[in-house]
């Protein structure tokens, strides 16, 4: 079985409002010292393990900003994990907020999961589990229908995570 995970919120906890912080600081000593703070409080928050056989895959799939900050989760991960998960990383949605980052993180999350053949797929982020779950039934619809066919979907996408609203 091949099992994903989002990084921040479900396998780290992590308060990503500190992030809108850390953006709207203009001294850029308060934003590097923040940015310190947001890496040092960060810890494992969920163990995906709890849900895997030893021959299950595990994947994270996490919006990064950069290569530098893929690298960086991939070495968190490695250091809390001891390499179990492997790091799958989207680049989408830099400097967007609302619709047009859940759009563009759900897409892209969506053909990573597509690409490695996940089964299940755990977000925090109820806005982007919404919109991962629209995007699939939409395609498995079109591809049915096409086919002439009736198709179950083959990922299943939950929410794990205390957060409730969808904020955008």
């Amino acid at each position: 079985m091949n099992i994903g995970f989002d990084m921040d919120g479900v396998l780290r906890r992590l308060d990503l409002s500190l992030f809108k912080f850390r953006d709207a600081i203009n001294n850029k000593e308060a934003h590097e010292a923040l940015e310190m703070h947001i890496r040092r409080e960060t810890e494992p928050l969920f163990n995906p393990m709890m849900f895997a056989l030893p021959s299950d895959d595990i994947y994270c799939i996490t919006n990064c900003s950069s290569e530098n900050s893929a690298e960086r989760k991939k070495k968190w991960l490695n250091h809390f994990y001891g390499g179990r998960i492997e790091i799958v990383p989207v680049y989408a949605a830099q400097g967007k907020w609302g619709n047009e980052y859940v759009d563009e993180v759900a897409k892209n999350k969506l053909e990573k999961c597509h690409e490695y053949e996940i089964e299940i797929y755990i977000d925090d982020d109820p806005a982007i589990i919404r919109r991962m779950r629209e995007l699939h039934n939409d395609e498995l619809k079109d591809f049915a229908k096409s086919e002439g066919i009736h198709l179950m979907p083959y990922v299943k996408f939950l929410k794990y995570g205390a957060w409730l609203e969808e904020v955008y």
